[in-house]
């Protein structure tokens, strides 16, 4: 029941809108200044949803304790398809998890899955998303974390690259806000591709992840909290050894932005 929920309360954090903020094109990324948006549909074919609900089962998209069923107390959840997205010529599939109790819809948990639907008619196939994509290897990325006392925007800068990769695109191109991001906060100066003036401080072992959930409390710092008082947040937050050696703050945000991409690490 613990885990019931955590995923109850964790539905309320989660928005859904479509302003994409980058696309990638012809094995090439380009960073548009003025965003198309792509049309989307509410409604999605039963047919479609099968097939993508049998191509995750497939394909081991589905992990273990995502679903659930507890008849006995009524309550379920289940991936489904949520709505279909025409971008760039890609027609995209978005999943999410439905609980429902006692047989009444109770709330759309925030763990995403994107699809791309290839194909038409009796031809439609359902393939992963990074294999609909050129994507690149390692990007710097920046995550919305709050404001501090000023009406300036909060971020945290950060390498990715593998699944996080993945995962921030189809947050960028679809516009998900999400509170994806995990990492390590260490002193000792900021990365070189922070802008952010006087900081003394950076995120480190970082990942994004659309299925990643709600974090403990402790972990739910905004990156303006340790601009504005470093030691305070630093000394009361969960401490973990990062892959540098050096002692640092676990960070979870559960802020949900949609994710900015600041450049492509050739």
């Amino acid at each position: 029941m613990a885990e019931l929920n955590v995923k109850l309360f964790m539905a309320v954090f989660a928005a859904f809108c479509i302003t994409p903020h980058a696309v990638l094109a012809a094995g090439c990324l380009e960073v548009m200044s003025t965003f198309a948006e792509p049309t989307f549909s509410d409604t999605v074919d039963t047919k479609l949803e099968n097939l993508a609900l049998t191509f995750m089962k497939t394909s081991e998209l589905i992990k273990e304790g995502e679903e659930y069923d507890f008849p006995e107390i009524g309550i379920s959840a289940k991936w489904k398809a949520e709505k279909t997205v025409t971008y760039k010529g890609q027609n995209l599939l978005v999943m999410r998890i439905l609980i429902t109790t006692k047989g009444q819809p109770d709330d759309m948990s925030p763990e995403f899955e994107v699809l791309v639907v290839t194909g038409e008619l009796k031809k439609t196939k359902i393939v992963r998303f990074e294999d609909a994509f050129n994507l690149p290897e390692k990007i710097v990325a920046k995550i919305p974390a709050g404001h501090g006392n000023t009406p300036e925007k909060s971020y945290y800068y950060a390498e990715f690259t593998g699944s996080s990769v993945i995962d921030l695109f189809k947050s960028i191109y679809l516009g998900i806000p999400y509170y994806g991001l995990m990492g390590i906060v260490i002193p000792g100066g900021n990365a070189e591709y922070d802008p952010t003036p006087g900081r003394k401080w950076k995120i480190v072992d970082v990942t994004f992840n659309l299925r990643r959930g709600m974090t403990a409390e402790g972990m739910d710092i905004g990156s303006q909290f340790f601009d504005e008082d470093f030691n305070a947040y630093f000394s009361g937050a969960f401490k973990k050894i990062s892959s540098t050696g050096v002692e640092g703050a676990s960070v979870g945000p559960w802020m949900s932005e949609v994710p900015e991409l600041v450049k492509v690490v050739e």
